[in-house]
C-alpha cells in the first residue's frame, strides 16, 4: 500500500519529467532485512550494529525543531541533513549542490568540531525555511523542489525521509544504499546489467549494498539464501524477494520504507520505485554478515 505522502511525491515529480523512473507493477515477493537497531544505536540481542544515518541526539532535536512547524516530519529534517552532509560527518567542500547556508543546513552544521554550534537553533532555522518554502509552493514536494532546485532533489529527499520514518534507527550503511538505488532511478533493465549503464535486479542489489561497503551474492537465489528469515514487515534498507517458493526466486528490490522498493524490473523496463506487496510472498529475513 503506497504512503498517501510519497503516493503525492511520486505524481509531482513525475509531472516535472520523470515519469520514466517511477511506474507500478504487482508480482510476488519475499522480504529480507538486516536487522535494525534501537535508538542507542544496538539491534535486538545488544550486538554492535554500526553507526545510525540520524544518531538520536541529532533525532531529538530535529523533532524539536520539526514541532515549529505544523504537520513537518522530524525525517524531513533528518533526510535533508545526512545527504548535505551525513549529519555534520562531512567536512566542508562535500555538500549536495543545493548546498547554500553559512555555517549549515537543514539542522546540521558541519565544521572541524573546534566551534561550538547550537543544533537547535540550526535545525530551527531549518525548518522555518523548509515551512516557508511548502507554504510558497502549495505542497511539501514543490516547497523541497524550490530549495534544492530540482524534482530528482526533492525526491531523494522524500525517499530517505520515508525510510528514518519507517525506521527511525536507520543504519547508515542502509541509507546510502538506499541513496545509491534512488540515484539509479531511470536506468534501463538488461539481463545480466551491473551499473552503471544498465541493471538487473540483483546487480543493482550488488551495486547498492558495494556503495555501503557490503558485499553480498550476485544472484537474487543466491542472495535469497544467504539471508536469515525473519517475521515481517520488511524495513527499509531489507531486500524483497520474489518467485515461486524459498528454491525459486527469480528477482529481489530494496525496501525504502511506506510499503515502496525500488528494483530493476524487467526487460524494457527501468530502475523504478513501486510496492513490494505482491501476491507470492514467500519469506522475509537479513542478510548475514
Amino acid at each position: 500500500m503506497f504512503s498517501a505522502r510519497l503516493r503525492w511525491v511520486i505524481v509531482t515529480v513525475m509531472a516535472i519529467g520523470m515519469a520514466p523512473v517511477l511506474a507500478v507493477a504487482l508480482v510476488c515477493a519475499v522480504v529480507v532485512g538486516i536487522e535494525s537497531p534501537d535508538a542507542t544505536g544496538s539491534p535486538p540481542g545488544g550486538q554492535v550494529a554500526g553507526r545510525l544515518a540520524v544518531p538520536p541526539r541529532w533525532a531529538q532535536i530535529e523533532i524539536a525543531a520539526a514541532s515549529t512547524c505544523p504537520g513537518l516530519s522530524w525525517s524531513i529534517l533528518g533526510s535533508l541533513g545526512w545527504l548535505a552532509s551525513r549529519t555534520a560527518r562531512l567536512p566542508h567542500g562535500h555538500p549536495p549542490p543545493w548546498w547554500g547556508w553559512d555555517g549549515g543546513v537543514f539542522g546540521v552544521v558541519v565544521g572541524d568540531g573546534r566551534v561550538p554550534i547550537d543544533r537547535l537553533a540550526a535545525a530551527t532555522r531549518a525548518s522555518s525555511a523548509v515551512c516557508a518554502a511548502e507554504a510558497s509552493g502549495g505542497s511539501l514536494t514543490a516547497g523541497l523542489v524550490e530549495l534544492t532546485g530540482g524534482g530528482s532533489w526533492a525526491l531523494e529527499v522524500e525517499v530517505l525521509a520515508a525510510s528514518l520514518r519507517d525506521a527511525p534507527a536507520l543504519l547508515e550503511v542502509d541509507a546510502v544504499a538506499i541513496d545509491f538505488a534512488v540515484h539509479a532511478l531511470g536506468t534501463p533493465y538488461a539481463w545480466g546489467g551491473n551499473g552503471p549503464g544498465t541493471y538487473d535486479c540483483s546487480g543493482l542489489i550488488v551495486a547498492a549494498e558495494r556503495s555501503a561497503g557490503r558485499t553480498v551474492p550476485r544472484t537474487a537465489q543466491a542472495q535469497h539464501d544467504a539471508s536469515r528469515l525473519e517475521p515481517p514487515p520488511g524495513q527499509p534498507g531489507d531486500l524483497a524477494f520474489f518467485g515461486g517458493g524459498p528454491s525459486d526466486i527469480g528477482h529481489v528490490g530494496l525496501i525504502i520504507g511506506a510499503g515502496l522498493m525500488i528494483d530493476a524490473p524487467h526487460t524494457g523496463a527501468v530502475v523504478r520505485i513501486e510496492s513490494y506487496g505482491w501476491d507470492e510472498l514467500v519469506d522475509e529475513g537479513a542478510l548475514r554478515g
